[in-house]
């Protein structure tokens, strides 16, 4: 699996009877505060867990070691934030970017369930839902359509 293009390196790996798990770090650090582009200053580092695509077969997790910063601009109303993971994760997501892609083609083009894709991924019916139904709400923003943009022909 390639990950430095993600923007994260694999420090180590496990694998039980059900799950592949995968724990990583950011290659750079990026202390910028994402609302006022301040500095800031290293404060802890926490566990983001994120499904990623099946491998073999079997569900995969990756575990990103994330930094925390603490906003050194007084002005800035906020007082910690987390590193953002870029192209690999949106914020607050519990899936990678990769994967929400990956969910939608199942949808989309191989016409599979959301009950069978929640199974292949190791996540709820609702998680599956809900990155079907964010995807439709983000193309009802784009195009204007009540439909989700549904026939709409641009050329």
């Amino acid at each position: 699996m390639r990950t430095i293009e993600l923007g994260v390196t694999i420090t180590d790996a496990a694998v039980d009877d059900e799950t592949t798990t995968i724990f990583c770090a950011p290659v750079a650090r990026d202390p910028r505060c994402p609302d006022c582009g301040g500095d800031g200053r290293y404060c802890d580092t926490v566990t983001r867990a994120l499904t990623d695509l099946p491998v073999a077969g079997y569900p995969l997790v990756l575990r990103v070691a994330v930094p925390r910063y603490r906003c050194l601009t007084a002005e800035c109303g906020r007082a910690v934030f987390c590193q953002g993971l870029g192209k690999l994760a949106a914020p607050r997501a519990a899936t990678t970017r990769r994967c929400a892609r990956y969910v939608l083609r199942r949808l989309m083009i191989d016409r599979t369930t959301i009950s069978a894709i929640a199974a292949e991924l190791g996540v709820s019916w609702h998680t599956v839902s809900a990155i079907a139904m964010r995807a439709v709400a983000c193309r009802r923003r784009r195009t204007g359509s009540p439909r989700g943009g549904a026939g709409d022909r641009r050329r």
